[in-house]
């Protein structure tokens, strides 16, 4: 059964301007679908699909319809999921931060018994473990802190407040430590009696420097103080502070090298020991010369039979520069591992010897500083300066 006339002339029409079309029109009394579209200009092509065939393609544009609406419910589902997974870890992470903030704050403030929470099993817990780890460690150096502080400041006090005043000479020291407490020790002595001129100076050195090299300077200090005013000779005195040093550093390997200096401000002169420690130096401004002040003399700790000789030499030339000093000065070396030496500090006494004590210690030890640059001191320093007025 064919179309009828009417809609076999609608279908004629539509092909004669171009168009391009789908419809169902019954053939021979089944369902069809009728496709035409143009070929060319003058060609049109028409396809009659039997009814069959449009159910089948119905019914798989159906099926994909509802396929598809399943993927997009499914996905939608999925993505719902890890919003909700992400939310949730999120916030998990967000409250173990602040666990972590809150933490630290109790640390910043002071309370060594601030722990983080373990059982996370991921990252979170290695770092919450790291973190309780880390506290009583910090806690101890804290209290290895607290204890240099305390050492420093008795040391500080240890050494002499002020500058020692001597009729006819002008003086002027100082130690500088690389750690917080050091080995270095400097002195003054002015004579126990009334009718005595004696004035004394020492400069030490102990082997080392920290906690350790701090408690040996404060024990040869006691012995140091204890002999220096005693009436006999210098090198007596010496002798028997090495004997009792020895007693306490025989079987321990430290050692002090120790240059004690004394001025007869009466008559002028200078006597000296030399227990393993640097020459001092004697600068003449009338002659632009220098002078060591050496001789023999081994460090202080280790043979307690060791006999010392003190040496002696007149001072009375107005302008006279006394230098004792530590090797932390000269060995002091800057980037290129050059070191500050002997002769630069020979030449800064020089350049500078019309000025006082306090200057000339000042710039020495500016000197030093400038020519070290960034790096970090390696030793103590010790500079004492004395002027002949």
């Amino acid at each position: 059964m064919l179309p009828g006339p009417e809609r076999l002339r609608q279908i004629e029409e539509r092909m004669v301007r171009g168009d391009t079309a789908f419809m169902e029109i019954p053939w021979k009394g089944q369902k069809a679908l009728w496709a035409f579209a143009p070929a060319s200009p003058r060609l049109v092509v028409l396809n009659v699909t039997p009814g069959m065939v449009v159910d089948v393609a119905r019914d798989v544009l159906a099926f994909a319809r509802w396929q598809w609406i399943d993927t997009v419910v499914a996905s939608l589902f999925v993505i719902l999921v890890l919003v909700a997974i992400g939310v949730w870890r999120s916030k998990a992470m967000t409250a173990w931060f602040q666990d972590m903030v809150q933490a630290v704050e109790r640390l910043g403030h002071g309370d060594f018994a601030s722990r983080m929470p373990l059982g996370s099993g991921d990252e979170r817990e290695q770092v919450a473990r790291a973190f309780n780890e880390m506290v009583p460690q910090l806690e101890d150096r804290m209290r290895i802190r607290k204890a240099l502080d305390v050492a420093q400041e008795i040391q500080q006090t240890l050494l002499p407040s002020g500058e020692l005043d001597i009729p006819g000479f002008a003086v002027a020291a100082r130690s500088v430590y690389s750690d917080e407490t050091g080995g270095d020790y400097f002195d003054f002595f002015p004579c126990g009696e009334s009718e005595c001129a004696r004035y004394g100076f020492v400069v030490g050195d102990v082997t080392g420097h920290g906690i350790g090299a701090a408690l040996l300077m404060a024990t040869a200090r006691a012995f140091v103080r204890a002999e220096a005013q005693k009436p006999e000779d210098l090198d007596g005195r010496i002798s028997r502070v090495n004997r009792l040093l020895t007693a306490d550093t025989r079987h321990s390997g430290n050692f002090m090298s120790l240059f004690f200096l004394e001025i007869d401000v009466l008559a002028r002169r200078i006597c000296w020991v030399r227990a393993g420690h640097d020459p001092a130096l004697l600068f003449d401004p009338a002659t632009g010369t220098f002078e060591e002040l050496g001789g023999p003399g081994l460090v202080l700790g280790v043979d307690d039979a060791f006999v010392y000789r003190q040496q002696e030499k007149p001072v009375a030339q107005a302008g006279m520069i006394l230098l004792l000093f530590t090797d932390g000065i000269w060995e002091a070396h800057d980037g290129a591992g050059n070191y500050f030496g002997k002769e630069r500090l020979k030449a800064m006494v020089k350049d500078h010897a019309a000025a006082s004590a306090e200057e000339i210690r000042d710039r020495i030890l500016a000197a030093v500083k400038q020519f070290r640059g960034d790096l970090l001191m390696e030793d103590d320093m010790t500079l004492i300066v004395i002027k002949v007025l």
